[in-house]
């Protein structure tokens, strides 16, 4: 018996090798939780921004944005650790943007005389949860085929 398409002595079907595709490794795992951790520290940010300064003008929307990039970047982190593609794609691009508005918002800040760690916390989370997440794309899109073919047979395993 050749060791192709066996798993530790026992034959595997295409159906086994399927379930085994759809469920996340351990990178992508890490990268939802990160990035779920990501956006809990942007919305943390935002509401410490909301309570603590006063902005007005233009800036006046950097909470509101914090909260919302904060928001939708902890779904899809959470949806990230269950290996949705849709959730890898949208980690990575949330997590960028939240970064990137995080330092404007950051350097706004500070020139203005406010000082907080919080936004060393969603950069740093952010960016490891952007790279992570976007290492993860292929694998994810490739778990939901798995999923799809899995579910045309009948077969929803939950993930």
């Amino acid at each position: 018996m050749s060791d192709e398409g066996s798993f530790k002595g026992l034959a595997i079907s295409d159906g086994d090798e399927d379930v085994q595709a759809a469920a996340p490794s351990t990178l992508v795992r890490i990268a939802g939780r990160v990035s779920t951790l990501a956006g809990v520290f942007s919305v943390v940010l935002g509401v410490q921004s909301f309570v603590n300064i006063r902005l007005v003008g233009f800036f006046a929307i950097a909470p509101f944005a914090q909260l919302l990039f904060g928001l939708g970047l902890a779904i899809c982190g959470w949806m990230l650790s269950r290996g949705r593609g849709w959730a890898a794609i949208g980690s990575a691009a949330l997590g960028a943007v939240t970064v990137l508005s995080t330092i404007v918002f950051s350097v706004t800040a500070l020139l203005g005389g406010y000082v907080t760690l919080m936004p060393v916390f969603v950069i740093i989370s952010g960016v490891a949860g952007a790279v992570m997440a976007g290492v993860g794309i292929g694998e994810c899109l490739r778990a939901d085929k798995a999923r799809e073919r899995l579910a045309a047979q009948g077969l929803d395993l939950g993930l």
